[in-house]
């Protein structure tokens, strides 16, 4: 964007309420995540206030697939990350810990993935998509209240156990 089209839009935004100014960034942040997440993440990069809007937005969802658990893992160890974990709201694995990795016809490693060192990390999580055992694990130890629990590649006993163990009222 030239600069002479970023001050006519600055100066647009400049003359809304404030309320439909943040209202248009917060509905293009979302927008920006359904289609095109660099576009959506650089709307932080516009200004402090705009980031402290976006922000949160960007880090709603956190979905830990094989591929990224690594580095998943490797942004919990870094202190100037705190702040994408107090954002993230809802956390879904897409994996079971330990499942081998198939790259071809056959397993070649196994996803070693440890869930309890994030947990002291998420200080808003509201929702929780995992197996089992994740879980269950999160039920027992968490002290903050889910307001979600969504059961992944378990089986219909897995959720009766689950509620025996430490159930959760609404």
């Amino acid at each position: 964007m030239s600069s002479a089209a970023h001050s006519s839009l600055a100066d647009c935004l400049q003359r809304l309420p404030v309320e439909l100014a943040l209202k248009i960034l917060c509905d293009a942040t979302l927008l920006g995540l359904a289609y095109d997440r660099t576009w959506a993440v650089s709307l932080a990069r516009v200004s402090s206030t705009v980031r402290q809007l976006v922000e949160p937005i960007l880090h709603h969802t956190m979905v830990v697939g094989i591929h990224n658990a690594a580095m998943i893992e490797a942004l919990a160890q870094d202190p100037h990350s705190t702040h994408v974990f107090n954002s993230v709201k809802r956390f879904i694995l897409t994996f079971f810990p330990g499942d081998p990795i198939f790259l071809t016809d056959r397993a070649t490693a196994h996803v070693n993935f440890d869930i309890s060192h994030l947990l002291i990390h998420f200080t808003s999580l509201e929702c929780v998509d995992a197996p089992y055992d994740i879980l269950r694990f999160i039920v027992l130890v968490r002290t903050g209240r889910l307001r979600r629990l969504a059961l992944r590649f378990g089986a219909l006993h897995d959720i009766t156990k689950l509620h025996q163990e430490k159930p959760y009222a609404t």
